[in-house]
Order: C-alpha cells, then sequence, then structure tokens
C-alpha cells in the first residue's frame, strides 16, 4: 500500500562493514539537520568496534525512538557512508578536522555535520515526570494516547507519545514547557500541539489538542505501578502449534547483485508434491507477513491455504527482516524478478508441483503478480486483492479525492488540489529519474495549487521516489491483457485506496479475454480486507478482525479447487 507519509525517524542498530575501521569513528556524534518548512532534527550516533568491524546506532530523537536498519554502511579511509532503505535515505561524511561533515539525502540532501559527544541536554521541566493518558475524539472514532515524560541529569526532560490503538509509539515531542500551572508541547513529527492547566493536585491536565483543528483532550498521570492501556487483540493470528510444518527458507535471485530473499516455506501434512501460492506484498517495505499495525494478513492467509492442503511462500522484501538488498530505489518491477526467482527456487523443492504455482498479491503487489504470470506462462494461478485496475496516476487522484472527502474538505478546495496535484504527476512522469523529478516539480512553486509550501516540498520528495514514477506511470492493461491463467480479482466495497468504482471496471477490461477470469466486490471490506464502517486509512488499527472470514474463505476454496488434480 502506497500512503503519502511523513519522513518517519530514524534509529537503528548498524554493522559497519569496514576493511580497517577508523579509529575516528569510535564514539558518540551529533548533528542537526535542517527540515524546508519543519525545522531542525537532531541526529545523534553511537559506534563502538565489534571485533575486526564496528557497530553502532543512529537516532532522531525529535522524531521517533522506533528504529530503522541501515544497509551498505561503510568506512573507508576518511569516508563515512550508509543507506536507510526503509525510509529512502542515505549519509555520506568525509573526516574533516575531528568531525563527520557531509549530506543526508532523502529525496532532497540536506548538510549534516556530525560533531563529537552527545547531544547537549535539554532544559529540565519541573513536576511532570511520569506517564499521562488521555482519549481523543477522532471523527467517527477515540484514539487513545499516552505521554512519557522523563527527565534524566545527563538528557534534561524529554517526551514522547504513543498512540495505542494505532500501534505507533515513541512519538517525538520537540518541546514540552511548564509555565505555572499551563503545560505546552509540540510534536512537529505528527504536526500536532496541546496546551492545557494543570490541576491543584499536580495528576490531570485539561485543554485543547490541535492538529488542524482544535479538540478539548485531558491527561491523567497514572499512579506509581499502575500498568498501561492494553492494545486491541490481534485474534487471527495464528499460533503454534500448527497442523503443517513451517520452514525458514531463503532464495537468491540471479537477476540483482547481493539479493538474498529469505521468507518462510509451509508445507501441508502428506507426502506431496503440493500446490503452492507465492505471496506479493503491496508497496513500500514489507516484511513476509505485510505486518501493519499489528495485523499480519499474510501469516492469517497463508495458515488458512496450508491447513487446505495449498503450500505458501512468504518472504521479506528487499532490505526487509532477513531478506538482504537494498530497497532504495526499489521499483515493483524490480519486484516482479523477486517473485520469478521464488518461482524458480520453488521448483528445486520436491514438495511442490512445479505445474501448479500460483501467486497471490495484495495491492501494489496485485500489480506485481500479472506482470510475472504473463511472461512466464507456467504460473498456474493468480488471486488478485486489490489490485490496480487502471493507470497508477488515475489510481492516486481517486485515493487523494477520497481522503479529502473523509476529512470534509470542501469541493472547491478539493478541485485546486486535485489540479495541483495533477500538475506534480504530470512532471513526475515526464522526468528522466529521480531527481530531475523532484526538481521539476519544486520548480512548479505556487503552480501546485491548493498545497501549502510544507506540502509541495513534501510532495516533490514524494514523487520523486523512483517506486512511485514506476506506479504513476504504470497501466496494468497490457499484463492483464496477457495473463492466461485462472484468475480470482477481489476489491472491498469500501476501499479508499483502491477504489472499486474505478478499479473493477479496468480489471474487467483488461480480463475480458480471459473466460477463467473471475472478478467481485465484496461488500463493506476495507483495502485490508477487514469488514469497516467506513473504509478509512485511521480505521485499519482499530479494528481487531484482520481479514474478514467472507473474503478469507472465498480465496482459499477458489485456490483448492482450480489447483484440484482431476
Amino acid at each position: 500500500m502506497r500512503l503519502l507519509t511523513l519522513i518517519v525517524g530514524l534509529v537503528a542498530i548498524v554493522t559497519l562493514t569496514a576493511a580497517t575501521p577508523a579509529p575516528q569513528a569510535v564514539g558518540v556524534w551529533h548533528g542537526t539537520m535542517t527540515l524546508p518548512g519543519r525545522g531542525d532534527f537532531h541526529v545523534v550516533i553511537r559506534i563502538q568496534p565489534e571485533g575486526a568491524s564496528l557497530t553502532g546506532q543512529i537516532e532522531s530523537p525529535d522524531v521517533t525512538s522506533q528504529s530503522q536498519t541501515l544497509t551498505n554502511v561503510v568506512v573507508t579511509g576518511d569516508v563515512l557512508s550508509f543507506k536507510v532503505p526503509t525510509i529512502n535515505g542515505s549519509y555520506s561524511g568525509r573526516w574533516e578536522g575531528g568531525r563527520w561533515v557531509g549530506k543526508w539525502t532523502q529525496g532532497v540532501s540536506l548538510d549534516l555535520t556530525l560533531d563529537p559527544g552527545p547531544l547537549p541536554p535539554k532544559p529540565v521541566v519541573q513536576g511532570l515526570d511520569g506517564d499521562w493518558d488521555g482519549v481523543l475524539n477522532a471523527g467517527p472514532s477515540t484514539l487513545r494516547l499516552v505521554l512519557h515524560v522523563r527527565t534524566t541529569a545527563e538528557g534534561g526532560t524529554t517526551a514522547s507519545l504513543d498512540s495505542v490503538d494505532q500501534l505507533a509509539n515513541g512519538i517525538a515531542i520537540n518541546t514540552l514547557t511548564r509555565d505555572g500551572t499551563t503545560v505546552r508541547f509540540e510534536s512537529r513529527t505528527i504536526g500536532t500541539s496541546f496546551q492545557g492547566t494543570l490541576s491543584p493536585d499536580g495528576n490531570t491536565i485539561d485543554g485543547a489538542w490541535t492538529q488542524g483543528t482544535a479538540s478539548p483532550f485531558s491527561l491523567t498521570r497514572r499512579a506509581p505501578g499502575q500498568s498501561g492501556p492494553v492494545a486491541l487483540r490481534r485474534p487471527q493470528t495464528p499460533k503454534a502449534p500448527f497442523p503443517y510444518l513451517a520452514e525458514d527458507v531463503a532464495f537468491d535471485n540471479p537477476k540483482a547483485e547481493a539479493v538474498r530473499l529469505a521468507g518462510t516455506l509451509t508445507l501441508p501434512q502428506g507426502p506431496g508434491p503440493f500446490p503452492v501460492a507465492v505471496l506479493i506484498t503491496g508497496s513500500g517495505p514489507q516484511d513476509r507477513d505485510e505486518t501493519i499495525f499489528g495485523h499480519k494478513p499474510f501469516a492469517v492467509i497463508a495458515d488458512a491455504l496450508t491447513r487446505r492442503g495449498i503450500a505458501v511462500l512468504r518472504f521479506d522484501d528487499r532490505g526487509v527482516g532477513r531478506s538482504t538488498g537494498d530497497y532504495l530505489g526499489f521499483t515493483a518491477g524490480d519486484a516482479a524478478t523477486d517473485v520469478e526467482a521464488a518461482i524458480a527456487y520453488l521448483k528445486t523443492r520436491p514438495e511442490i508441483d512445479p505445474a501448479r504455482i500460483g501467486l497471490l498479491g495484495h495491492s501494489e503487489g496485485g500489480a506485481i503478480a500479472p506482470l510475472v504470470a504473463a511472461r512466464n506462462a507456467d504460473v498456474a494461478f493468480l488471486v488478485l486483492l486489490a489490485a490496480p485496475g487502471v493507470r497508477g496516476d488515475q489510481l492516486l487522484l481517486a485515493q487523494e479525492d477520497l481522503l479529502e472527502a473523509s476529512v470534509g474538505m470542501s469541493p472547491e478546495d478539493s478541485a485546486r488540489r486535485r489540479a495541483g496535484m495533477r500538475k506534480a504527476m504530470d512532471a513526475a512522469m515526464s522526468a528522466a529519474n529521480s531527481d530531475a523529478a523532484t526538481a521539476a516539480i519544486r520548480a512548479l512553486g505556487e503552480g501546485i495549487t491548493g498545497y501549502s509550501p510544507q506540502e509541495r516540498e513534501l510532495l516533490a520528495r514524494q514523487l520523486g521516489d523512483p517506486a512511485l514514477i514506476w506506479l504513476l506511470r504504470y497501466d496494468p492493461a497490457p499484463a492483464l491483457a496477457g495473463v492466461k491463467c485462472p484468475v480470482l480479482a477481489l476489491n472491498g466495497s469500501k476501499d479508499q485506496q483502491v477504489p472499486p468504482s474505478l478499479d473493477l471496471p479496468g480489471l474487467r477490461a483488461g480480463l475480458a479475454a480471459n473466460p477463467q477470469a473471475r472478478i467481485e466486490e465484496l461488500p463493506g471490506l476495507n483495502h485490508l480486507f477487514q469488514t469497516a464502517p467506513t473504509g478509512a486509512f485511521s480505521e485499519y488499527p482499530l479494528l481487531e478482525e484482520t481479514i474478514a472470514p467472507s473474503a478469507l474463505n472465498l480465496i482459499v476454496d477458489w485456490v483448492a479447487k482450480v489447483t484440484a488434480k482431476a
């Protein structure tokens, strides 16, 4: 699922591979980079030797405490460099005068000099240490929030925020102040601020939460030893013991240098050989379970299929989990070669019937599956879940329209933003490469109507992503027309990311010549095929259901039928 998101923070445990570790790299380093329209963000790096190499941590305490893995980290001579594939970031700095002087690149290049030592401590804010619970009314739903405040002699007073129901933890609070009974804090990461009044007993703060609009919001300090809120259950996530074999596997992609993909192969009980489904994740760096907000839809699907006698291979994307390779610049076209490598690997397994290897793709994975099947005639079946049926730029415009309507934007404002988005997408689609796309969008300036300067900069970086450019240009019709095997294509009626009113006609047209294609709209389900009130993205983490049984049963019954031996 491609979601237009703000830059996330980076905290990573890293291994630096260097033939000769540079002595000046060992220690604690800090620096500051200025993000246009969003202010200063601090970075801390801790590096220490481990055998013949180096290990360390990198964090941005102004953003989040959540970790991201670094790859391609090298100290060569007087140059330190690394990449952060999950957020399309990289750094390269030269050793000059006892510090690293270089640039952080994440769509835009930002100066980042790393000086020795930790960050200077923040000011001490008296009387607020502890964990504070609150419930925010967010439209039709509520969100449980927890404010954590800690004071140490070394770091002063720091604060972070957890959104319990969204499984978003460690969101940085950039500023926290107290003036008498008035308490204020701000998080630039999520664009929110709060101001409230501390009660005489010091245990409640009543005030207003502002994130676009102001809403009443109160925080209550937990008593010592009191446990926090319980996160939502995920009852469908499979739990051992399983009535089948689950094996960790790995295989190489010969079309991509240094890419070894790691995954799980589940095999039914019995002698085999078995039919098998290869699961293909949506856009963005995804693990083998396509984990989102604690939901593990691919684990649920794999469990259900394997219990019905169908083997399943699911694997981590490049640079995610145990898979090697670099997600930076990774496109769906590249992912198609990873899927072909998975097929080649399965043909080496005696437990697998090579004539009954099929593909199941969700969202962007549903664009990759027809690409592979159209050029590999031995693909036995396809399951397409919320797969694109129209060109990517049309789909993105439809997503934006639905998002703006869901937050109550006026038709006039939405029309202005649509026109601005169209200009930005045209610039990206006609550009020669990612850097040229970013530059062309920036050059449009106020021609991107309806967007603030900060939003225009964010749009330039997002639409300059090679993966998104690929999707904007991609027309699924030729690949769909080339698919000759049985196809099950499903959309939820409340899908606001791949809306069925736009998508299903495209799928029907593309698969019109395939008599073995079955295309259905499933009532009441969202993009994740959960039973949903409205289908809005904000509901995903609030729902305990990972995938509706009606959708899961349909998928399993159909695959069992088309793979059954005569």
